[in-house]
């Protein structure tokens, strides 16, 4: 029992010394500027590494990615295609409830209204459904998986293609 009222008591010491400045949203969007920028590197040097890690040059390797990232998002163009027409309706459905319901203003938010929760609901489960479908659809497309695979494929083509490093 003394550990708990300790543990309260240091709960509420923590809570009352955390006082927030009055520019600390300025000094929060600085904080993800400079996350965003130190991930960008890090995400290079991973790339490099990897490079290196397969013997290649970084530039070839870099070439093999997007070639690969470029076939797989054509050959999963069918399934974007029909998870976003899943889509529309609900982004329909979010602008009807919103209207019906009078909520959505940064002081009347929409996501704990009981009347919006109760409109949005069999929307949600609809595209719930629909995108499910996309999805196990796509799946059993053996010509889609096919494409996967070739996508696969190209890129360890590409990456045997791609020169050594010279040291």
């Amino acid at each position: 029992m003394r550990r708990l009222a300790a543990y309260l008591i240091a709960a509420v010491v923590c809570v009352v010394s955390l006082r927030v400045p009055a520019d600390a949203g300025q000094c929060f969007r600085d904080a993800k500027a400079t996350f965003g920028t130190c991930k960008s590197g890090c995400k290079s040097d991973l790339l490099d590494a990897k490079a290196g890690c397969l013997n290649v040059t970084p530039g070839c390797f870099l070439a093999c990615v997007d070639g690969k990232d470029e076939c797989i998002n054509d050959a999963e163009q069918p399934l974007t295609t029909c998870i976003d027409a899943c889509n529309v309706p609900l982004d329909q459905a979010r602008t009807d409830c919103k209207n019906q319901c009078g909520c959505g203003a940064p002081n009347n938010r929409c996501g704990f209204n009981p009347c919006y929760v109760s409109c949005i609901d069999p929307a949600q489960a609809t595209a719930f459904t629909c995108r499910d479908g996309c999805k196990d659809t796509f799946k059993l497309d053996l010509q889609a998986q096919a494409n996967l695979a070739a996508c696969k494929t190209g890129f360890k083509a590409c990456l045997g293609a791609c020169p050594t490093p010279t040291p």
